[in-house]
């Protein structure tokens, strides 16, 4: 049997009911979660005359291996666990709003007395106000930036309930107006928050006109200080408003989102309108492997677009309606807990509008595309430059860089990480705790975090090898049928094709993928340490050292025996330096952490009664050891788990005395 015809036998068992299904590959990874009110017609149509479907289609069905579903009640409840799954997964097959990076939010804390305007990239379950999300962070900085020029709020995180001894900075150049000292009313401070507030939500004009008559105001009155004060202001708000465009002349809200696509990447663009203007337009890259056909793409979007946001539209404009519209206008109304419509034009004002957008987003991606291709125009020649220095060949397509961080021999760490066709990969960097090796030993540390990360390597390609040879050899076991299957599982089946044997665990890979270039943050003595390490495990890969000259400079490879100076190559000098920027760069950042990490564990594991636990929830409601340093009695008590007794142990421990 083969292996599409163990899938169709395994598709005849799926029940006709509602659900979500999970394609996945040889290696038990997902690769495409969907959802479905039949699943078995939605799951054999993947199955069936596949010369007929899209490209990418044809892409995932050929590395399918297995498929599971769950049921569900009800539609509804399929499309909020599709999200649920693809979040937890993020499959290659679904498109994927975020990547590497969650984009950046306009926080509101309108839950606290004195409310502060921040820039965040992670939606929490709070009674903040949130605006976005934004593709640009440095727009972001820029409004925020603007608003706290016009409105003095505070911009630190103090805990106002305990007076300060003295207001920062900002309070005695006019930047904020001290609530730290009690110096404002909070009516008087949250009427500030509301224009803001009133502002981000688009409407926009009413803060222009304040400007403009208190800026006459102030010329009028000889106060010219304060009127070039508001002039620069005014000037301020029109950089962020001159993007807005008078769309309507009604008050409008409406996002009308628009595509074009290449054979390589399609763009997605949203123009947001409020008011009758349109305050901001977001674009969105897919790659081509990411999404499917113009149908699927479409739905995935306004779903994952829409569970990440916080002000609706009362419509949204579309270029074709999507298959399960009305599960869609139900699953908004529920998020926005008021009806939002979704739209088709045929002719008027929204159709040109969504002309439009689909133009912009052309254009959008031709110059992505053109940036791209000069990219890897950069990378190809940096490559040859490589290359021909070394005397290598094949590509280089993958490398990988090594270094490692201690003071004095403590908490050593090792870093890793990638670079493919000439850009950063984070997904796959790696950190290590150097667990075997004693005091400053940067070559036996470096031999211990190589050789770690190339035996996991090896005993991955190893079970993915046993692993396909298992599916191979089992794939015409058949297990219980269809009724029984999901009585056991309680609607959770899985369909697989052969079963996985013992010596082959589910993984996922992380390890598997061997670079072309090792890169080594040292010289001659750490490149032949790494070599010894090679040569224990059987391999043989290209190791270069990155040598820096007696100002911490990046200045010469060695390779082989030998030393290349890279400097008289400018570009390839940027990019092999880059790359040991980033190495030192990431082993720091875990160092700091782990030292933060451990002076945290010490000082308050020092303390009677504060284990882990009680560690934990007073660094969340904190955020420092300074100031839980500086809580009193009374504020330590009030932390989630703390009592009296224990609250002033604390307090003595860094204070002699309690209160």
């Amino acid at each position: 049997m083969t292996r599409m015809e163990a899938i169709k036998a395994q598709v005849k068992k799926v029940p006709e009911k509602p659900g979500v299904y999970l394609m996945k590959d040889k290696w038990g990874n997902v690769i495409y979660v969907g959802k479905a009110k039949r699943l078995k017609q939605r799951v054999s149509s993947y199955f069936r005359a596949l010369n007929s479907h899209a490209p990418k289609v044809r892409s995932m069905v050929a590395v399918v291996e297995e498929f599971e579903y769950i049921l569900t009640d009800s539609e509804m409840e399929a499309l909020i666990l599709e999200q649920t799954l693809i979040k937890q997964y993020k499959p290659k097959f679904n498109i994927l709003l975020r990547d590497d990076k969650q984009y950046p939010y306009i926080k509101v804390t309108v839950d606290e007395a004195f409310p502060r305007l921040i820039m965040t990239r992670q939606l929490s379950r709070d009674k903040s106000r949130y605006f976005g999300p934004y593709t640009s962070a440095e727009a972001v900085r820029r409004t925020i930036e603007a608003l706290q020029e016009i409105y003095p709020i505070r911009k630190c995180n103090r805990r106002l309930e305990k007076m300060e001894e003295r207001p920062c900075l900002n309070f005695h150049i006019r930047k904020c107006l001290g609530p730290c000292q009690g110096n404002v009313h909070q009516d008087a401070y949250r009427a500030m928050i509301d224009e803001i507030l009133k502002f981000l939500g688009g409407k926009t004009d009413f803060l222009r006109e304040k400007l403009t008559g208190e800026m006459k105001a102030a010329a009028a009155a000889l106060e010219f200080e304060r009127a070039a004060e508001l002039r620069n202001q005014l000037m301020a708000i029109d950089q962020l408003m001159e993007r807005q465009k008078v769309v309507y002349e009604s008050d409008v809200s409406q996002d009308v989102i628009g595509s074009w696509a290449t054979e390589a990447r399609i763009c997605v663009m949203i123009f947001t309108v409020r008011g009758g203007k349109m305050i901001g337009k977001e674009e969105y890259v897919f790659e081509e492997e990411y999404f499917q056909d113009p149908e699927v793409l479409l739905d995935d979007f306004i779903l994952q677009y829409y569970a990440n946001v916080t002000e609706f539209p009362k419509e949204i404009v579309v270029e074709r309606m999507p298959e399960d519209f009305e599960l869609l206008e139900a699953f908004l109304a529920k998020k926005a807990s008021f009806k939002i419509k979704l739209t088709t034009p045929q002719r008027g004002d929204k159709l040109k509008l969504l002309e439009l957008v689909r133009e912009n987003a052309r254009e959008y991606l031709e110059k992505f595309e053109e940036r791209i291709l000069r990219e890897r125009e950069k990378s190809d020649q940096v490559e040859t430059a490589l290359k021909d220095m070394l005397g290598l060949k094949g590509r280089l397509r993958r490398i990988e860089a090594y270094d490692i961080s201690n003071i004095y021999g403590v908490l050593s760490v090792g870093s890793m990480v990638v670079f493919e066709d000439g850009k950063k990969k984070p997904r796959d960097y790696r950190r290590f705790k150097v667990k075997t090796i004693e005091g400053a030993d940067d070559y036996g540390s470096m031999q211990e975090i190589l050789f770690r990360r190339f035996r996991r390597g090896l005993e991955e390609q190893a079970a993915l090898e046993a692993l396909v040879e298992s599916q191979g050899s089992k794939a015409e076991e058949a297990e219980a049928t269809e009724e029984e299957a999901v009585a056991e599982s309680g609607g959770h089946y899985k369909g697989r094709i052969g079963q996985r044997g013992s010596g082959a665990p589910s993984i996922g890979a992380k390890f598997s993928h061997f670079p072309d270039l090792i890169l080594i943050d040292g010289g001659k003595g750490h490149v032949h340490a790494v070599l010894d390490v090679m040569k224990a495990l059987g391999l043989e890969l290209e190791i270069a050292g990155l040598v820096k000259d007696d100002y911490h400079r990046t200045d010469q490879l060695y390779y082989r025996g030998q030393f290349y100076p890279i400097r008289t190559q400018p570009e390839l000098y940027r990019f092999l330096a880059g790359i040991q920027e980033e190495v030192h760069r990431f082993a720091l950042e875990y160092h700091k952490t782990l030292r933060s990490k451990t002076m945290t564990q010490s000082l308050l594991d020092a303390i009677d009664g504060v284990g882990e636990k009680r560690r934990l929830r007073l660094m969340q409601y904190f955020k420092s050891i300074d100031k839980i340093r500086e809580a009193s009695v009374e504020e330590l008590a009030k932390v989630d788990g703390m009592n009296r007794r224990t609250a002033e142990k604390v307090f003595e421990y860094f204070h002699g005395t309690s209160e």
